[in-house]
């Protein structure tokens, strides 16, 4: 056999200006992600205290200094914790129908007919949720704290499930399955970066200029994002096509029928918003995780999302009343809890940045070693939080818990590398819709058992969700044994192909593709 010479593997030395350059030729939707980002911290955190203050100053009436001073009236605290609880509760159901109807649809539907319409969509339903806000904030005292969960509105055009779903899946389109790990992992880190951006900001903006500020910044980002989105952004559509249409020529050898991509994008447009809420779209999603595929790897994809929506379930009763927990505990205020969650956030964004890369490319680390570390480590940054008794001490877990920004980036990796590109946005859907089925049972849950504990033992919580973590932590090493024999028999495989002469005629037609393979065809 003819062996294919070793110089075509060589990858040319780029200059700095060619690597500038690449940088900025694969730039796609990352600008509007992180413009996004800062517009949820500027109001996240704000958002809970403005529901602090209304529930303690409208719904119950307590004085101003009583109110000023929570931490000080230890019995009035606890009456405030319960109600924004129950509050707390009956939002997360409010959000969740409409974030399921809209997941699993979208999914499948944007694999056909792209994904820039529903990261705009979901994007527009943030509009809304600020606007709520900026009307509560000014009719304070006209309007109870039960106004606010109007934020609701914000997954009428699919939320954050779909937003994460459809740029997730906008970027599988857009890379190759050898530098999805890097791009995916560079544009999760860009969600910390902008995020702890804006609540570094918001704690000054609400003192400064107070509540109307925050969710008015908030919502122009909002639209911001929206605009780079409409005007700058092309649908990754046709490069899928292009890349499916290559494989399946190298597939099927001369008979390969050729697709005429352009046409085949027009004709699927015209049909685009009827076909939104079409239920084959349901059973095409079905259909594509629980097909049979090599080996136990369908055993394998199902647990990859399993672990996905358990890290899911657990973040969300955590988020949903860790903030309460802090303020009780160790008395802390929003300024608190702010320089908290930015310290937190600055650990994430190093991890995204430096470790990730380092794991990797370094030392050669396979995604579900990543993620058996982050979960361990969540697993003890749980239990420290839950009993510390300093502020020192939850920067300590949060420094074990370095990894705890990336599991979802390593997650969807996963999954795209193991699943065909026409499919991927259709299983993201079905992780979409029961992610949205999540906070349904999960704040309840969390809720009423913070709620019921609160004045005796609050932590009772956080050994819950350190639990928790414990079965995702066994799941994955399954999954991550499971993974490394499927490469094994990978390798036995392309060997074979070796002898038979089969990859060097791949390699020889994937050539020009390869060439800057992380540059972006023009549509």
């Amino acid at each position: 056999m003819k062996e294919v010479p070793t110089v075509t593997l060589e990858t040319p030395k780029k200059s700095i200006g060619g690597h500038v350059k690449s940088f900025f030729q694969n730039i796609t939707v990352e600008p509007a992600y992180l413009i996004f980002a800062i517009s949820q911290g500027l109001y996240m955190i704000v958002a809970s205290e403005l529901y602090i203050t209304k529930v303690c100053k409208v719904n119950l009436a307590f004085s101003e200094d009583v109110c000023d001073n929570i931490q000080q009236h230890k019995e009035e605290q606890v009456q405030v914790q319960k109600y924004v609880s129950t509050l707390k509760i009956y939002n997360s159901i409010l959000q969740a129908f409409p974030s399921v109807l809209f997941a699993l649809f979208a999914g499948p539907w944007s694999d056909t007919h792209g994904r820039k319409f529903l990261i705009m969509a979901s994007m527009f339903g943030f509009v809304f949720n600020n606007g709520v806000f900026m009307i509560n904030a000014y009719f304070f005292y006209q309007l109870k704290a039960e106004y606010l969960l109007f934020e609701c509105l914000q997954d009428c055009t699919g939320g954050f499930v779909v937003f994460f779903m459809s740029v997730n899946a906008y970027l599988a389109d857009v890379t190759s399955p050898e530098t999805r790990t890097k791009r995916v992992a560079f544009m999760s880190g860009l969600w910390p970066v902008g995020f702890n951006i804006g609540k570094a900001l918001s704690g000054v903006i609400k003192t400064k200029l107070g509540f109307m500020f925050n969710f008015g910044i908030g919502m122009a980002l909002s639209i911001l994002a929206m605009l780079y989105i409409l005007i700058f952004l092309k649908d990754s559509i046709a490069i899928r096509e292009r890349r499916l249409s290559k494989r399946s020529r190298l597939a099927m050898g001369p008979d390969a029928i050729e697709v005429d991509v352009e046409t085949r994008v027009k004709i699927t447009k015209k049909q685009m918003f009827t076909s939104l809420f079409d239920i084959n779209n349901v059973k095409r999603g079905f259909r594509a995780l629980t097909k049979k595929r090599k080996g136990n790897l369908r055993t394998i994809v199902i647990l990859m999302v399993f672990c996905f929506e358990m890290e899911m379930f657990i973040n969300v009763g955590e988020w949903s009343n860790t903030y309460l927990f802090l303020r009780r505990q160790l008395e802390f205020t929003m300024v608190d809890y702010t320089r908290f969650s930015v310290i937190v956030g600055i650990i994430g964004i190093s991890a995204q940045y430096i470790t990730i890369p380092l794991f990797t490319q370094k030392f050669k680390f396979r995604d579900s070693t990543i993620v058996l570390i982050d979960i361990a480590g969540c697993f003890i940054q749980t239990l420290i939080v839950a009993f510390a008794s300093s502020e020192w001490m939850l920067y300590l877990g949060a420094c074990i818990a370095f990894l705890d920004a990336t599991s979802f980036t390593m997650l969807r990796c996963m999954i795209s590398k193991y699943v065909e590109p026409d499919e991927f946005g259709t299983i993201l859907s079905i992780i979409g819709a029961i992610q949205s089925f999540i906070p349904i049972a999960s704040s309840p849950i969390f809720g009423i058992l913070y709620r019921s504990t609160v004045e005796l033992f609050p932590q009772l919580y956080l050994l819950v969700l350190a639990a928790l973590f414990l079965i995702d932590w066994g799941v994955l090493l399954y999954i991550h044994v499971g993974l490394k024999k499927l490469s094994g028999d990978q390798e036995i495989e392309m060997k074979d192909m070796e002898k038979e002469g089969v990859v060097e005629k791949l390699f020889v037609e994937e050539l020009p593709m390869e060439k800057g393979k992380d540059k972006i065809p023009s549509l």
